[in-house]
C-alpha cells in the first residue's frame, strides 16, 4: 500500500511538472514581448543627447535587469527544451565579488553583512555564468530571509576532492529534519507566498551544468549549501 502511495504521488508530481513546463514555456514567451520594449526604450534613452548623468545610471540599470530577467526566461525554456547550457571557465572569486557588491548594494546592505572566505587565489569553474546567477542569487535571497546574526551570509569558495565548490550560509536557526528532507521537492515550501521550485530548479540547473547543489549543513546556528563543480581539466 505505501509503495502505490508513494507511486501515485510521484506521477501526480510528474504531470504537474509538465503542465507546469508546458504553462511556463507559454508565459515565458507571453513575457519576452513587454521585456523586449523595455530593453528597447533603455536603448532608445542611453543614445539620446538630452540624458542626464544620474539618469544614465538607471538606465544602465534598467537594461542589465532586463537582461537578466531574460535569461531566467532562457533558462527555464532550456531546462523544459532539455537543451545543454552555455558552459564559460571562468574565476569564481572574481565572478563571486562583483555578485556581492551588487548584492549588498540591492538590498542596502553594508559590506561586513556578507563574509568572504578564500578570496585571494583564483579558482575556474565551469558553468553558464547566466544560470550560476540565477543559482547563488536564489540560495542568497533564501539566506538573507532566515538570518538573524551577523554577517548574515558567508560565502566561501574551496576545493574538495579534486572539484571546486561554493558553500553558501546563512545564520538562521536551521531546519527541522521533516523540511531537510523536502526542501529540494518540487511545489514544496515553508513560505505562505512560495511556490516551492527555487531549489527545485537551482538543483536542476547545477546537473544541467555537471554540478551538484546539496545541503551541506544544518545546524540551529544556520544552513549551509553546497554547489560542487565539475573538476576544471587545465590544457
Amino acid at each position: 500500500m505505501l509503495e502505490d502511495a508513494t507511486l501515485t504521488t510521484r506521477r501526480a508530481t510528474q504531470l504537474k511538472l509538465a503542465s507546469l513546463g508546458r504553462l511556463t514555456a507559454s508565459i515565458a514567451h507571453e513575457v519576452r514581448n513587454p521585456l523586449g520594449a523595455i530593453s528597447h526604450a533603455a536603448q532608445l534613452l542611453e543614445e539620446s543627447p538630452h540624458t542626464s548623468t544620474n539618469n544614465d545610471t538607471l538606465i544602465k540599470i534598467i537594461s542589465k535587469n532586463s537582461w537578466r530577467v531574460n535569461k531566467i526566461v532562457e533558462n527555464i525554456l532550456q531546462l523544459s527544451r532539455n537543451k545543454p547550457p552555455n558552459t564559460e571557465n571562468f574565476d569564481l572569486a572574481i565572478w563571486l565579488r562583483s555578485y556581492t557588491d551588487e548584492f549588498i548594494q540591492q538590498h542596502s546592505l553594508i559590506k561586513s553583512d556578507i563574509k568572504l572566505k578564500n578570496q585571494d587565489k583564483p579558482l575556474f569553474v565551469t558553468f553558464d555564468q547566466g544560470q550560476i546567477f540565477q543559482v547563488v542569487n536564489n540560495l542568497c535571497e533564501n539566506g538573507l530571509r532566515y538570518s538573524k546574526d551577523k554577517p548574515l551570509l558567508k560565502l566561501t569558495i574551496g576545493m574538495d576532492s579534486n572539484r571546486p565548490y561554493l558553500d553558501i550560509q546563512d545564520c538562521g536557526q536551521g531546519m527541522t529534519d521533516k523540511t531537510k528532507n523536502q526542501i529540494f521537492e518540487p511545489f514544496f515550501t515553508t513560505e505562505p507566498k512560495g511556490n516551492g521550485l527555487g531549489l527545485y530548479l537551482s538543483r536542476e540547473i547545477c546537473e544541467a551544468n555537471q554540478a551538484s547543489l546539496n545541503l551541506f549543513s544544518n545546524t540551529n546556528r544556520g544552513c549551509c549549501f553546497r554547489i560542487s563543480f565539475p573538476k576544471v581539466i587545465e590544457n
